[in-house]
């Protein structure tokens, strides 16, 4: 019969092999006939290394038994155990690819149309549901990216500060605000400050010409019309807008009434100027906020220079319209933050393009940050998108097909609808945030990288004969899935792994990412074979730039000439003449592998040259690993280039901080308990807990009140020992310890108030005797009520009356109820005294205000300085002082009375120093679990993937080599182990595995026997997928480091890197160390172990036994 073109076999549903008498072997397949040449061409059979048809970079041998080799024997001897097992092995191969197809497989081919409807269906309802949730209001993504949320919940230090900062949300304790507003005027209460920063790095901005440019910029903001006349802060009743605070104060005249130096607006005299300022003790603390920190202002010798810096500009509130600074506060703080971004922010970016004159220029407000991250992260979503599309075309380039990608694709997306469904609604998580972006990045390489997996096998699989196109897609299903398993299993747990974190913006992060890949897992094992198979069916021998799948199929397999072959699994398999396939694959990038690549890794010189530059590589990430130390600054969002960057890193590290109100505050608190957040929900970051008093807490007798004067006076006399070890600040003026105790305070008020005389009789105010110092309790409080009538009823009140220290400490804080303006001591103290209201509360009014008495004290607090600077505090350098504070406050607390024995000490200001110094040790030991951790699951998993110990080994020899180098490169680009960075080295082990056990598995299922062969299976069959998936990882990663966000920025920089070092040390270090030492035969197989073990026979048939058994079937 001549030879003729037929329909490929594997279009139809195939048939079934059912005729015993077939032949082991096909010799229709040119790739097994080599192998049944008789004895007097076994001489042509050589060894692997030298063997051209292995190397050929056009020659079609697949995995030809003729390429794998045995040991050094006699010539006839090593020809036929060669032939003997070369012949065991294509049996082997045939019963794989004659093995029962897996009933989904038969399904899909039955009925492929059917089942892409249904399973497309099931990603509508994914785009269908999510859409119906928003539209009817329900919060499906719950997004939040004003912050990131760090808190260790059950930690005590996070929740004393939390106790602290929410005290006065229980509706008993009364507000003193109240009675300080029904004074306010409008627009007399400081709001939102907007701080201009002006620097000259290198040089000096107190020259003239610079000073002019700082007036000339300040104007700018200052003369805004809407400003002037909405929402400048007016300080007195003169109606006038405030000056900005800034250094030209002290030269515009506003402290000439201290001294006549500080009148010249010429700026003629800086230097006399500044030096008098310098030495002043009304103004040394106020200059040094404008000094930066290698500032040298010296009168004497008649020098002012500083590099840097700022001005403070202040809106005010209560706007018009509003009672006070707290009606409809909320409302209030919404229109000063709009003016601040519609006007101030406007002229500031302009300011910052120009610059100031010869100075740069940066500025900066909470509401200018706020506004500009959340304009920030919607641009660096979007590149999401192109990194979407980036992938999208490489698709198409390597599938080439259109209907692939295009579903691949969707199926991606869908997977992240899918999962954000069972990450809201199943497990109730209400956080999406900024971590959570980073997910999108990920699951387009993952699921590219599966695509090109299952595509490529099926593809490889097309130059193989099967009795049907179900038995070729079970077979492409087998070994694919289990490939995409295994590296998806080890990614996710990586994920997982993070999810473990008491940190809420990481955990949720690890756990939504760890479904993520499991969802796209199942979604590609049964939606791509679908996509697969109808384009099978549909468009692979169509003429179609778009459609039709490039170089699929180069050999015709034996035809289906069975008129039922459509619609039944029965039908006759003998061979016919065909037409000879050109013996080439037309895949540029497996012939490179099979070809040069192959003898490159395995040349006798170049192998070992590759792995002494690996060895290089891993010393010098060694090296740059152990220089890796952690972040001792808070979290930053936005590059120094950035305004808002800029502003943030100079006001932290730029500026003096002898009188810095960055520095750490320490409160020494009684009266609360640690928060109560029983009540709240475990993904919840806006709740606030339940405030939780300490009943026991009072001030109201000897003891208590003594004790707690002895404490302020140790504390204000510490030792050079303690002083040293608790950092506490001394005064910059007075040299004093910065303690501040308002049982000190008090206690001068009413000595002094203890000498006062009646202003209109000169005689004593108070009878001979009386004594209005410490303690203040029944005898003397009352005599303090009786003698001053106009504001207490003594009438009113009866025995059960105690509260006789909170009479005197209101008294105190009111300043005698002489001004309707607040005092200093109660513009310091007042938010540090809580009172609440009891049975025997009474209220007494004046004029228009009223105040009350007969309260409850609930809390109060010891307010201590120190040296240290919050934001640039590291936790090797920080716990420590911390655990001094604590250790201080417990031996203190022993001496106490019990009423004053619930004491704790917290820093609760900011973001909380003492609890983010522990969320920081927190991280850097996530960091390290998260590596030990994940190499360790790594390995039971590739020793299932692959079933050989040895090969196991030297896939975790290359994984643990591409974590040390990631690692490295964090510390060589000059990065600190802080969040992001962390959270990146947990990660590193799941997303570097991949391409190991992808290369680890395809030597481990070669059927060659020795190790040359095995690689070069390995090579042609998986290379061109791992290479695939690390390009379009790489490609998306490329468009986060366009993002200004720091996290997108530094994780594409770290995505790229830990690809990159994975697929180097994969396809160098791990394929050359293969070529050189892999395992052959069964050495280290677990398989052959357990066979020797029990006693099975091999599997295998031998070349005479040419019917299939029965079990394999």
């Amino acid at each position: 019969m001549s030879d003729i073109n037929v329909p490929d076999a594997n279009e139809g549903n195939g048939s079934e092999v059912k005729s015993p008498s077939m032949p082991a072997v096909d010799p229709t397949e040119p790739r097994h006939q080599s192998a049944l040449q008789s004895k007097s061409r076994q001489s042509q059979l050589v060894d692997s290394p030298k063997d051209t048809a292995m190397v050929d970079d056009g020659a079609d041998t697949d995995s030809d038994i003729s390429t794998c080799t045995t040991d050094d024997k006699p010539p006839n001897e090593a020809a036929d155990e060669k032939l003997q097992k070369g012949t065991e092995l294509l049996e082997e191969e045939r019963w794989e690819r004659e093995r029962k197809p897996l009933a989904l497989c038969r399904l899909i081919v039955d009925r492929p149309w059917l089942m892409f409807g249904l399973a497309l269906s099931w990603h509508i309802v994914m785009f269908a549901t999510t859409g119906t949730l928003i539209v009817t209001g329900f919060d499906i993504l719950p997004v939040y990216f004003e912050g990131l949320p760090l808190q260790i919940r059950d930690d005590k230090d996070f929740l004393c500060g939390l106790a602290w900062t929410y005290r006065n949300e229980n509706e008993e304790i009364i507000t003193r605000a109240a009675t300080e507003a029904a004074n306010q005027t409008e627009r007399s209460r400081k709001a939102e400050t907007v701080t201009l920063l002006f620097e000259r790095k290198g040089s000096n901005v107190f020259t003239k010409k610079n000073l002019q440019a700082i007036k000339e910029t300040e104007e700018k903001f200052l003369n805004n019309t809407e400003y002037q006349s909405t929402y400048c802060y007016i300080p007195n009743v003169s109606g006038n807008c405030s000056k900005s605070l800034s250094i030209l104060r002290f030269f515009d005249g506003t402290y000439a009434v201290l001294d006549p130096v500080f009148s010249d607006p010429e700026f003629d005299n800086i230097a006399a100027v500044l030096g008098k300022a310098s030495i002043h003790p009304a103004l040394k603390a106020l200059l040094t906020a404008f000094l930066g920190a290698n500032s040298v202002v010296n009168e004497t010798e008649g020098v002012a220079s500083s590099e840097i810096t700022r001005s403070f500009i202040y809106t005010g509130k209560p706007l018009a319209g509003y009672a006070n600074s707290t009606d409809r506060e909320t409302e209030q703080n919404d229109k000063i933050k709009a003016f601040v971004t519609d006007h101030f922010q406007t002229t500031g970016n302009n300011v910052f393009k120009s610059g100031a004159g010869d100075m740069d220029f940066a500025f900066y407000s909470t509401s200018i940050l706020s506004s500009y991250i959340q304009n920030q992260v919607v641009f660096d979503m979007l590149l999401s998108v192109a990194s979407l599309a980036f992938i999208f075309l490489f698709m198409l380039l390597q599938t080439g097909s259109l209907w692939i990608t295009t579903f691949s694709i969707l199926g991606i997306v869908s997977c992240f609808l899918c999962t954000n469904l069972i990450y809201r609604l199943v497990l109730d998580f209400r956080f999406f945030g900024v971590f959570h972006i980073l997910a999108i990045f990920i699951i387009l390489g993952i699921g590219a990288d599966d695509v090109f997996i299952f595509v490529d096998t099926w593809r490889d699989l097309s130059h193989k004969w099967y009795p049907s196109t179900a038995h070729r897609l079970s077979h492409c299903y087998r070994k694919a899935s289990v490939a995409m398993w295994f590296t998806s299993l080890t990614t996710s747990v990586a994920f997982f792994v993070s999810g473990a974190s008491p940190l809420l913006g990481v955990s949720s992060f690890g756990i939504f990412s760890g479904i993520l890949v499991l969802v796209n897992y199942i979604s590609v094992i049964i939606f791509l074979p679908i996509v697969v198979m109808t384009h099978h069916f549909k468009w692979e021998n169509k003429k179609c730039c778009c459609c039709g799948m490039k170089n699929l199929t180069t050999v015709a397999p034996v035809p289906d000439l069975s008129p039922t072959s459509r619609n039944s699994w029965t039908a006759t398999t003998s061979p016919v003449n065909i037409k000879k396939p050109d013996g080439r694959r037309k895949n540029a990038v497996v012939r490179f592998f099979r070809g040069p690549y192959y003898r490159f890794v395995t040349h006798k010189v170049a192998r070992w040259l590759i792995l002494i530059f690996f060895a290089g590589l891993l010393a010098v990430s060694i090296y740059y690993a152990t220089l890796l130390r952690p972040n001792e600054e808070q979290i930053k969002y936005l590059p120094d280039e950035s305004n808002v960057g800029k502003a943030i890193d100079r006001l932290s590290n730029a500026f003096d901080t002898t009188t810095s109100s960055r520095n750490i505050r320490v409160y020494l608190i009684w009266g609360l308990k640690q928060q109560d957040f029983s009540q709240c929900h475990h993904s919840s970051y806006e709740c606030q807990g339940t405030t939780v008093w300490d009943d026991d807490f009072s001030l109201n007798s000897t003891e208590a009140q003594q004790s707690l004067q002895e404490l302020c006076s140790k504390l204000k006399n510490l030792t050079a020992k303690e002083e040293g070890e608790l950092k506490v600040r001394r005064d910059i003026v007075t040299n004093r310890l910065e303690v501040k105790c308002f049982v000190d305070d008090m206690r001068s008020f009413m000595l002094n108030e203890e000498n006062k005389t009646n202003p209109l009789t000169n005689a004593a105010k108070y009878p001979n005797g009386t004594s209005l110092d410490l303690p203040w309790l029944q005898p003397n409080i009352r005599t303090l009520m009786e003698y001053n009538s106009a504001f207490y009823n003594i009438s009113q009140i009866d025995a059960s009356f105690s509260s006789h220290f909170e009479v005197g400490m209101s008294y105190w804080l009111y300043n005698g109820f002489q001004s309707p303006l607040p005092s200093d001591d109660f513009k310091q103290y007042a938010s540090w005294l809580g009172e609440a209201t009891t049975t025997n509360t009474l209220v007494t009014s004046l004029g228009s205000t009223d105040y009350t008495y007969g309260t409850r004290l609930r809390y109060a607090a010891i307010v201590v300085n120190l040296t240290t600077i919050r934001n640039t505090l590291g936790y090797p350098e920080g716990l420590p002082i911390r655990q001094a504070w604590e250790t201080f406050m417990a031996e203190q607390l022993k001496t106490l009375p019990a009423p004053l024995q619930g004491g704790l000490q917290c820093t609760p200001l900011s973001f909380n120093v003492w609890h983010w110094l522990k969320v920081q040790e927190t991280l850097a030991t996530s960091a390290i679990n998260g590596i030990i951790i994940g190499v360790s699951i790594s390995f039971p998993i590739l020793l299932l993937g692959t079933m050989n110990i040895v090969v196991t080994i030297f896939a975790l020899v290359s994984l643990c080599g591409i974590t040390v180098g990631v690692i490295g490169l964090i510390s060589a680009i000059g990065w600190k182990l802080g969040v992001l960075e962390s959270l990146n080295m947990v990660l590193v082990v799941g997303l570097a595995v991949d391409y190991v056990v992808h290369l680890a598995e395809g030597y481990s299922r070669s059927r060659c026997l020795d190790r040359r062969g095995r690689l070069h299976d390995m090579l042609e069959e998986v290379g061109v997928s791992v290479l695939s998936g690390a390009v379009t990882t790489l490609g998306a990663s490329l468009f986060m480091l366009l993002a200004q966000i720091l996290f997108f920025g530094q994780f594409g920089i770290f995505v790229f890197g830990t690809i990159g070092f994975s697929i180097i040390y994969a396809l160098g270090f791990f394929t050359t160390l293969l070529g050189l030492i892999g395992p052959e035969n069964d050495f280290g197989c677990f398989k052959a172990l357990y066979r020797k073990c029990s006693g099975c026979k091999n599997n295998t048939q031998t070349a005479t036994n040419t019917q299939i058994p029965d079990s394999k079937k």
